[in-house]
C-alpha cells in the first residue's frame, strides 16, 4: 500500500495495490469449448488437447472430470467458473440489498455508499456472519468496490442537491404565495414594517452557504432520476 503524496499539500492518498503474482486468465471461452469437442470427438488426450488450444492442462482435467460425473453432454456451452471465495453475505443477501437501494432511489432518498456499508455491517451482525471487516464491523473501501463490481446493475452518480421544499413546489402553492403577499403588503402598517426591517429580508441564493451539498449516491444503471 502505497502512502506517499507526491510532496503535494493535504491529506495522504492511500493507494491500494494488490499483492502477489498477476494471476489473469490467458484463454478464452472458446479455446475450452474447443479442446473439449477435440477430447470427446477427435479422442485426443488432455495433454494434447491442452497443448494444441493453449489451455491449462489442471484446468481442462477438472472440466472434462466435471463433465462425465455430471452426466452433461460435451456440446452444452462451458460455464466461466467463479474466481475466488465466495461473497461473505451470499447472492441472496447482496441482491436484497441492491433491491433496497434501487427502491431507496425510487421514492427519492438514494442511499451513498457509506450507508451501504453500514446496512450490510448490521446484516453480518445480526446473521453472526463471519468476516474480516474493521472493528466497528463495517466493510471497507475494497469491499464496496468488489460489490459493485460484482453488482454492477448499481452505479455511482453525484445527486442533484434539492431541497424538500423545492422538491413539493406546484403551482397552486406559488398562487397562494403571490395571494398571501398580496393581502399582507396591501395593509399599510404591515408593508411599512416589512420594508424598514432589515431583519425580515434575507435572501439565501446569495449567502454562497450549501445546506443541501451534492453527494455520490447509488443509483440503478440506466435510470434517469
Amino acid at each position: 500500500m502505497d502512502t506517499t503524496n507526491n510532496g503535494a499539500a493535504g491529506p495522504v492518498r492511500r493507494i491500494y495495490q494488490k499483492k502477489g503474482p498477476n494471476r489473469e486468465r490467458k484463454y478464452h471461452e472458446e479455446q475450452v469449448q474447443q479442446a473439449i469437442r477435440d477430447h470427446f470427438i477427435n479422442r485426443k488426450s488432455i495433454r494434447e488437447v491442452a497443448k494444441l488450444n493453449e489451455v491449462p492442462r489442471s484446468m481442462q482435467t477438472d472440466q472434462i472430470k466435471k463433465i462425465k460425473k455430471e452426466g452433461k453432454g460435451w456440446e452444452e456451452p462451458w460455464i466461466k467458473p467463479k474466481r475466488g471465495p465466495p461473497p461473505i453475505f451470499g447472492e441472496d443477501i447482496e441482491a436484497q440489498a441492491v433491491t433496497w437501494a434501487k427502491d431507496c432511489q425510487k421514492v427519492g432518498f438514494p442511499v451513498t455508499k457509506e450507508q451501504l456499508r453500514s446496512t450490510l455491517g448490521q446484516v453480518a451482525k445480526e446473521k453472526g456472519l463471519s468476516h474480516k471487516f474493521s472493528k466497528d464491523g463495517i466493510p471497507g473501501v475494497r469491499f464496496m468496490g468488489n460489490f459493485l463490481k460484482r453488482n454492477n446493475d448499481l452505479t455511482v452518480r453525484i445527486a442533484e442537491p434539492t431541497h424538500g421544499g423545492r422538491a413539493t413546489l406546484t403551482k397552486e402553492r406559488i398562487l397562494n404565495f403571490f395571494t398571501t403577499s398580496k393581502r399582507v403588503t396591501s395593509d399599510r402598517q404591515n408593508f411599512l414594517r416589512m420594508t424598514t426591517n432589515p431583519a425580515l429580508w434575507f435572501n439565501c441564493d446569495e449567502t454562497m452557504i450549501r445546506y443541501d451539498p451534492p453527494l455520490p449516491v447509488l443509483a440503478q444503471r440506466g435510470s434517469k432520476n
